[in-house]
């Protein structure tokens, strides 16, 4: 069974333009599918050209931020790091527009 979704949640991506802009029904529905996830400081979500499988639990998906900060960077061609953004809370990420690796799909 999956973790409640955090109480302050629906307070902090109210914050978030697109988010503010659905109906009040379709944003609790979908906090309430939501499952909560901590990662530990460094610690990495997903690398670049990870396989997506949108079906699966663990994996894929839409992401926001709701505590923290968040890194997306990748490394550039002389091997340093190029930082693409760094997310505040209340921002979205979609996993599978950042992956190259085929995706599973569904029919």
């Amino acid at each position: 069974m999956p973790a409640a979704t955090p109480p302050d949640a629906l307070g902090i991506c109210a914050s978030n333009p697109w988010f503010a802009s659905l109906p009040a029904l379709e944003r609790r529905r979908l906090l309430a599918a939501a499952r909560p996830l901590r990662c530990a400081r460094g610690e990495m979500l997903f690398r670049y050209g990870d396989a997506v499988d949108m079906r699966s639990e663990s994996q894929g998906g839409f992401y926001v931020l709701l505590h923290g900060v968040l890194k997306a960077s990748t490394l550039n061609v002389e091997g340093r790091e190029a930082i693409f953004v760094v997310l505040q809370p209340a921002t979205g990420l979609l996993s599978s527009a950042c992956s190259t690796a085929p995706r599973a799909r569904t029919t």
